[in-house]
């Protein structure tokens, strides 16, 4: 045994010494230990198998002895050998002794050695998993999507295939993966997208002054989750001029519908804005100046941090990238008739429409989206009045990165629209009932031109790389849905709000809904 264990250890890790165990894995009592092969030496079932037997071509036997278990590790080796060819001797032991199950004293031990056999554990990656693209290899990362503008056109490109490829491990063995599964598995939470809506109407506290204009200061903080973190400061003349900070709230200046002289203000619609490629926790300052005869010009400024959030009961974990948007926009009210024209430029630091810039399909360096907003509203009655509103948004052309799969992305257009109606004392006096249906900002046209590992040489284990290109026109737009009811009770403002998502996200019969009851108290 001494002589043939010599020979053993000069055999360059490429022999696998083979004890038996029985149904508890406790080590038989006619199996040698490992000793000095431990570290070469694995365990398999060896008492009472049931197994082919000599005595005939049909016969079988219950037997036991390291002549059982041995054939399970070489059966195990050739799966493995099976499923990637260009493996060594050497790679298919090793990978045996990694992956085996610990038995015995914790770690290799003089009666178990490695362990025992495990060959589910052996099919699957060891280590760390790389995917290898135009730049070569890269360690796998991938980021949640958060915006929905070319989600759909993911969504459709996942399902056909274009974006399953492979990884490879640190043994260098190629596993199929879904890159589209992994980038679309979290996305913006329904019941998020509906409390910003909520938030956009319902978030503030008005407080007149003695020029007929209005304060407006709201807040709601909440230590759990630093997403719901919001506040708002804004002063509001009587003839609509004024100014407005917000952090983590909707702006009551910026991507408002221009309000008829006379009649109820129209309800707004922010999925139908560019700047919905922003994050709810973006900060915001602007300004309204009026021109006079009902004319008045907007300025605005958005920021958007750097920032990554854990997974809530309202959203499931993310990162958001830094972003930065100016807006210049114009209004004119009439009597019954209100128009508004808005251009805005939005740059996304390292990220792409709203991307994270980690993710394997990002694109390097600023993303520069410019974006133009036309609106209308009119006044059917003094308590009824219906705003159309719709938006324009194209991003220019970008390089991929080296850490991803991109090599090129296409200028990309974007498109969103809305149809909203506001009345006032529908059911109560100085209630209010919006209702806003349209689609929110999606793609609908562009390309994404991808290089991925498919495999790898069946002799020499080098990736096979293919080239792709991805359309990022969504074939599916979202139907989106919106409805809220708002009544004053003494101090307390109530709002009933629900939300339909009719093909969300651009993925045809992926129907959500979600409804949500807030109140806000003035003081």
């Amino acid at each position: 045994f001494l002589r043939k264990l010599k020979k053993v250890k000069k055999s360059n890790g490429q022999i696998i010494a083979v004890g038996a165990v029985d149904a508890n894995n406790a080590i038989a009592s006619f199996s040698n230990r490992a000793g000095d092969a431990k570290n070469f030496y694995l365990v398999a079932p060896g008492v009472n198998l049931i197994g082919a037997y000599n005595s005939s071509s049909t016969a079988y036997a219950s037997m036991s002895g390291t002549s059982m278990a041995t054939p399970l590790v070489s059966g195990a080796v050739a799966v493995v050998k099976s499923a990637w060819p260009y493996l060594s001797a050497n790679n298919v032991a090793n990978i045996l002794f990694l992956t085996a199950t610990d038995l015995g004293a914790k770690g290799v031990d003089n009666v178990y050695g490695r362990g025992l056999l495990n060959l589910e554990r052996a099919m699957q990656p060891v280590g760390a998993a790389t995917a290898v693209g135009a730049a070569g290899s890269k360690p796998l990362a991938l980021a949640a999507t958060t915006s929905a503008v070319t989600v759909g056109a993911m969504s459709t490109a996942q399902h056909s295939g274009a974006l399953t490829g492979a990884v490879f491990d640190s043994l260098g063995r190629d596993f199929t993966y879904d890159f589209g599964r992994a980038q679309l598995s979290t996305r913006v939470d329904t019941l998020a997208l509906l409390s910003t809506s909520v938030d956009r109407r319902i978030a503030s506290v008005a407080v007149a002054d003695k020029s007929g204009g209005a304060t407006l200061l709201g807040f709601a903080p909440n230590a759990d989750d630093e997403r719901l973190d919001q506040m708002s400061l804004a002063y509001v003349q009587a003839d609509g001029s004024g100014w407005a900070a917000t952090r983590g709230a909707a702006s009551p200046l910026l991507d408002q519908p221009a309000a008829p002289r006379a009649g109820l203000a129209p309800a707004t619609a922010g999925f139908a804005s560019a700047r919905s490629i922003l994050d709810r926790t973006a900060s915001s300052v602007a300004f309204r100046v009026g021109l006079g005869s009902g004319d008045f010009l907007t300025f605005g400024l958005s920021n958007q941090a750097s920032e990554y959030f854990g997974e809530t009961l309202v959203a499931p974990k993310r990162e958001i990238q830094a972003a930065t948007s100016i807006q210049i926009g114009a209004q004119r009210q009439l009597d019954r008739l209100a128009l508004s024209l808005d251009v805005s430029l939005l740059e996304e630091a390292s990220g792409r429409l709203g991307e994270p810039s980690s993710s394997m399909f990002a694109a390097s360096g600023d993303a520069r989206t410019m974006s133009t907003q036309i609106g209308a509203a009119l006044a059917l009655t003094d308590r009824v009045t219906l705003a159309a509103q719709a938006s324009a948004a194209r991003t220019a052309a970008q390089d991929g990165r080296e850490s991803g799969l991109v090599t090129r992305i296409s200028d990309t257009a974007s498109l969103a629209y809305a149809v909203t109606l506001a009345a006032a004392d529908t059911f109560a006096a100085g209630d209010r009932f919006t209702l806003a249906i349209g689609q929110p900002m999606m793609s609908h046209s562009g390309a994404m031109d991808i290089a991925l590992a498919t495999g790898a040489d069946p002799v020499s284990g080098a990736p096979l790389l293919a080239r792709r290109r991805v359309s990022l026109a969504t074939e599916n737009p979202e139907l989106r849905l919106e409805m809220d009811y708002a009544r004053q009770v003494g101090p307390v403002s109530l709002a009933l709000a629900a939300m339909s998502r009719l093909g969300a996200d651009g993925e045809a019969g992926r129907d959500v809904h979600a409804v949500m009851v807030k109140a806000s108290r003035q003081f």
